[in-house]
């Protein structure tokens, strides 16, 4: 199995991520510097830009399979705390992963409306609409003519 390269000087790694963190009461270890848009903060160590969180726990010596993802156990996508953070494979972060409603966030009621009795419907380009019984029915009204 192919590994990804540790740090040649861990302990600089290690100090290099310290100075750029605020220590959350939860514990999370908060990255202060760039992040992605997802949320996940960014480190360049020893001439390596990578993921900071993954930074983190290559400096405390864990060893990372090649393309194998390293889940926050905390769910806080900017914790690089080595301890809410574990290398596990690509199914099992998914299976801990957020579900769609999470990701997308949950759907207010209908634009045209102000209704909630209907449900959230999520198009392929992740837009959610929410369509109450008004509109169902209008739309099935729509589709027999």
């Amino acid at each position: 199995m192919l590994y990804v390269e540790p740090f040649k000087d861990p302990e600089a790694a290690k100090l290099y991520i310290r100075d750029r963190v605020v220590i959350a009461e939860s514990g999370c270890w908060e990255w202060q510097m760039s992040t992605e848009p997802e949320g996940y903060g960014t480190a360049n160590i020893e001439g390596r830009h990578l993921p900071a969180h993954r930074a983190s726990i290559l400096a405390e010596g864990a060893l990372i399979p090649h393309l194998f993802p390293v889940d926050h156990l905390c769910r806080n996508r900017a914790c690089v705390n080595p301890e809410h953070l574990e290398v596990v494979s690509v199914s099992e972060n998914v299976q801990r992963g957020l579900n769609v409603t999470e990701r997308r966030g949950k759907p207010k009621g209908c634009k045209k409306h102000g209704m909630t009795d209907g449900a959230p419907y999520y198009y392929s380009d992740g837009k959610v609409l929410w369509h109450c019984t008004i509109c169902r029915q209008a739309q099935k009204e729509r589709k027999k003519s």
